[in-house]
């Protein structure tokens, strides 16, 4: 997945909501979601990254759900 992908879809849901200041942004450790790009974005966005421990499935489990719940 590329870095511009993730980067697009972080200012598509600002311009779809209007504002994403003080959302929680949870994801794995992918490149894309560790680059400097897309720090970048979230912070220009007021977004908090969110990452769970490495190797640690049970809590990207429960996110991956709770997302499947929207």
């Amino acid at each position: 997945m590329r870095t511009d992908l993730v980067t697009d879809a972080l200012a598509a849901a600002e311009r779809t909501r209007g504002s994403l200041a003080g959302a929680v942004m949870h994801t794995d450790h992918g490149a894309q979601y560790t680059s400097r790009a897309f720090a970048g974005a979230c912070r220009q966005a007021g977004v908090r990254q969110s990452t769970s421990a490495i190797g640690c499935s049970a809590d990207n489990a429960f996110a991956e759900s709770f997302n499947a719940t929207f």
